[in-house]
């Protein structure tokens, strides 16, 4: 019985220990929905926050870092990856300070979402910088209200890989990522695993010891 739970304590102890460190006190990490493009492009990846909440219509005052991996089967320019980081792209949304409109970001403790006010088009974008004459140049969310949701990889060269229309837009939000659980969750949903195996070992063990 001991034994069990000083394991389950010792993975828990592990997952802190590796994963804290990751994220600073107080950020959100999200985790890109992952929907289906057109002509076998894909893309991958999970956008950090400063752990704000609320409606933003400038991106770069919420994200604080991303990892965005843009991937087509077939390469393009004879390329088949792209990491967009910090250091080799900028954070966008196009149409989302427009005077009068509440375009933009929404952001909670449990999803992200681009927001289109009034049915304008918003359009948040993630692209290399400098743009590179060659391979794959950025990553965007085009939301027009309504149900009209799309996602783009885009080539330099103009070859575009595209979402269908997606219905994960509704409510004047298009979801854009999902939160991931904090490290601290996961060590406490291990410590109550242990906490359960150890109440029925417990429970076999008083069991047995009644039948004798």
């Amino acid at each position: 019985m001991n034994t069990t739970f000083r394991c389950l304590a010792a993975l828990s102890a592990r997952i802190l220990l590796a994963c804290f460190p990751c994220v600073a006190h107080g950020q959100i990490v999200y985790q890109l929905e992952a929907f289906s493009l057109t002509d076998g492009f894909s893309y991958s990846g999970t956008v950090t926050t400063d752990g704000s909440t609320g409606f933003f219509d400038d991106p770069s005052a919420l994200i604080t870092d991303y990892h965005i991996t843009l991937t087509t089967p077939g390469g393009v320019d004879g390329i088949t990856s792209q990491t967009l980081t910090p250091a080799n792209a900028v954070v966008s949304c196009f149409g989302c300070s427009v005077s009068g409109l509440a375009s933009g970001i929404e952001a909670s403790e449990t999803s992200l979402s681009l927001r289109s006010d009034f049915g304008e088009l918003a359009r948040l974008v993630f692209e290399t910088s400098p743009v590179p004459a060659d391979g794959l140049e950025l990553l965007e969310y085009n939301f027009q209200g309504g149900a009209n949701g799309f996602v783009f990889v885009v080539d330099s060269g103009e070859a575009v890989g595209q979402s269908t229309l997606d219905s994960a837009a509704s409510n004047g939000l298009f979801l854009v990522a999902t939160a991931v659980p904090e490290p601290s969750s996961l060590a406490l949903l291990a410590l109550g695993g242990a906490g359960l195996l150890t109440r029925r070992r417990a429970g076999r063990l008083h069991g047995s010891a009644q039948a004798f």
